[in-house]
């Protein structure tokens, strides 16, 4: 099935397999417009919009993390390998995790649904807190 994207214009060729092609379809989204709308509807307090360093031509990227539950084990069942993050939120939480997982650069058109909520930064003397899981 090919169809256009009504968010971005761009043509969408379904190769996802027959439940995914029939959503796009229907809903007349492209598979990355698709992936950006459903985080719009999952945001929560641990989804990370930051500004990330200018591109080439200049232009400042919105970029989307999330930070999952940290977990026993090995580092290479973490995001990122495990790297520790400290992220400072602008309500006021200071985060650190060692299981960060990037969900990619946020298209312009949809930037105004994405605010940009934290910055990544070095370790500063405040309290952190982590999300604790299994």
């Amino acid at each position: 099935m090919k169809f256009i994207c009504q968010h971005c214009g761009k043509e969408e060729n379904t190769h996802w397999g027959d439940k995914t092609n029939n959503w796009l379809f229907e809903n007349k989204r492209c598979f990355t417009c698709d992936h950006w709308l459903q985080w719009v509807n999952k945001r929560d307090n641990r989804c990370v919009v930051s500004d990330s360093n200018p591109g080439a031509d200049g232009k400042v990227n919105r970029v989307h993390h999330y930070i999952s539950n940290e977990i026993k084990g090995g580092d290479h069942l973490k995001g990122y390998s495990g790297y520790r993050f400290y992220v400072h939120f602008k309500d006021g939480r200071n985060v650190t995790t060692t299981n960060l997982w990037h969900q990619g650069t946020i298209p312009e058109h949809f930037h105004h649904l994405f605010e940009i909520n934290a910055e990544f930064g070095p370790k500063r003397d405040v309290e952190y807190i982590t999300y604790e899981g299994s």
